[in-house]
C-alpha cells in the first residue's frame, strides 16, 4: 500500500465516521423509533435513550454476564417471549466486534452498544471500500460504495437492529475471492477460515449461511471464468477453498446448536409459526386486490426499464 493510498483510506474512514454520529445519535439517544408497520410516538419515559436501547440493552447484559460465569448463551424461550430479536443477539455474543462488552464495564452501556454499532457500520464499510479499490473503483466511488452497504439493510435491519453483524462479513468474503484471483492465494486462503466463521458466530445464522453461499459462488464463477487456468490447477484450487471453508464452518460450529434450536422452536413454537410469514405477515395482513394494479404495473415497469 502506498502512502496516498492510506491517506485516501483516512480521509474516506473520516467521512464515514461523520455518516454515523450524523445517522445514528438521533435515533439512539433522542428517543428515534423502527416500528414494523408505523412510527410509533415515543413514551413519555424515554427521556434520555431510544426504545432500541431499551429493548436490547438487557438481553445484552445477561448473555455477557452468563458467559462471564461460564455458561454457554443457548437460545432460550424465557426470553422476550422467545423473540427472533432476542434469540438473534443471544447467537451473536461470541462475534469478534462485541469484545467491547466482555473488557469493559457493563455499566458504560448503552455508551459500549453505540461502540460496537460503530465498530460493525465501519467494518462493513472498510471491507467494501478495500473491495471496491481492488475491482479499481477510485477513492470517490470506492467511498460512496462502503457508505452505501454500511447503512444497507443487509447491515442493519430495521436500522438498529444491529446486534447481530454477520452482514458486515460479505465485503471481506468477496474482496478475498477477488484477492485469491490476483496474485494473493495464499493470503486470501489463510483468512478465509476467520472470514467464514466470524459471521456464523456474529446472529442472524440465516444470513450468515447466504453471505457464505454468495462468496462461495462467487468463487466457483471466477474459477470457471479463468481461461489460463487447466483443469487440473482449477480442481487443486476447489479443493483448497472447500478445505478452507470447511475448517471455517468447524471454527463457527459453536453456534450452530443454538441457532438450530432458535430457528426450530422460535419460528414453529413459541414466537411464531412458520405460516405467518409470507405475504399477509410482509404487507401488513393486506392481501391482493383489484386497487394494487396500478402500483404492480408501475414495479414490473421499473423493473423492465432497470434491465
Amino acid at each position: 500500500m502506498t502512502r496516498a493510498f492510506l491517506r485516501e483510506f483516512l480521509h474516506a474512514s473520516l467521512i464515514m465516521t461523520g455518516f454515523v454520529l450524523w445517522g445514528f445519535h438521533a435515533a439512539l439517544l433522542d428517543g428515534g423509533t423502527a416500528a414494523y408497520s408505523a412510527p410509533k410516538r415515543v413514551p413519555e419515559a424515554l427521556v434520555s435513550m431510544g426504545e432500541k436501547l431499551y429493548q436490547i440493552q438487557p438481553a445484552i447484559a445477561v448473555g455477557v454476564e452468563a458467559v462471564k460465569r461460564g455458561v454457554f448463551p443457548a437460545w432460550t424461550p424465557l426470553a422476550g417471549g422467545g423473540s427472533p430479536l432476542l434469540g438473534k443477539m443471544q447467537n451473536g455474543l461470541l462475534a469478534p466486534l462485541h469484545l467491547p462488552y466482555y473488557v469493559l464495564p457493563l455499566a458504560w452501556l448503552p455508551g459500549l452498544y453505540m461502540l460496537v454499532i460503530f465498530l460493525q457500520a465501519y467494518c462493513g464499510f472498510a471491507f467494501t471500500y478495500l473491495y471496491s479499490r481492488l475491482l479499481g473503483l477510485r477513492f470517490p466511488a470506492a467511498t460512496c460504495a462502503g457508505v452505501l452497504y454500511a447503512f444497507s439493510s443487509r447491515m442493519f435491519v430495521e436500522t438498529l437492529f444491529g446486534s447481530w453483524g454477520s452482514g458486515l462479513y460479505l465485503p471481506l468474503l468477496l474482496l478475498l475471492v477477488e484477492l485469491y484471483f490476483r496474485g494473493g492465494k495464499r493470503l486470501a486462503l489463510f483468512l478465509w477460515p476467520l472470514a467464514v466463521a466470524f459471521p456464523l458466530v456474529s446472529g442472524h445464522i440465516e444470513s450468515a449461511i447466504r453471505i457464505c453461499a454468495v462468496a462461495a459462488g462467487a468463487f466457483v464463477l471466477h474459477l470457471a471464468l479463468e481461461k489460463e487456468t487447466t483443469w487440473r490447477q482449477k480442481a487443486v484450487g476447489a479443493a483448497a477453498f472447500a478445505v478452507a471453508s470447511l475448517v471455517g464452518a468447524g471454527l463457527g460450529a459453536c453456534q450452530l446448536v443454538p441457532s438450530s434450536e432458535y430457528l426450530n422452536l422460535s419460528y414453529n413454537k413459541v414466537w411464531r409459526t412458520i405460516p405467518d410469514f409470507g405475504w399477509r405477515y410482509m404487507t401488513f395482513s393486506k392481501t391482493l386486490s383489484g386497487e394494487d394494479t396500478p402500483m404492480l404495473a408501475l414495479g414490473c415497469a421499473c423493473a423492465l426499464a432497470g434491465l
